[in-house]
């Protein structure tokens, strides 16, 4: 099974890898995938660089939660 987690800044990326991810997984787990808001501890950011502290990850939901701790609502 692939284990694939993706961390992206907008919300309309996070949708195409979700489609793109959907792809690689049998049809029964398709169910399973989805995107989650997350919110990155810290200001990383140097310089004019995306600023925004909401992050969204997508993957398989039993890779995702028990490796992400501070995950917010599921949106997809």
């Amino acid at each position: 099974m692939v284990t694939k987690i993706v961390k992206v800044n907008s919300l309309a990326v996070a949708k195409r890898w979700l489609e793109q991810i959907k792809d690689t997984y049998h049809k029964t787990h398709r169910m399973k995938i989805g995107i989650w808001e997350y919110r990155e501890h810290g200001n990383n950011t140097k310089g004019y660089t995306y600023s925004s502290s909401r992050k969204y990850v997508v993957g398989h939901r039993k890779s995702v939660e028990p490796k992400i701790s501070n995950l917010g609502k599921r949106i997809a």
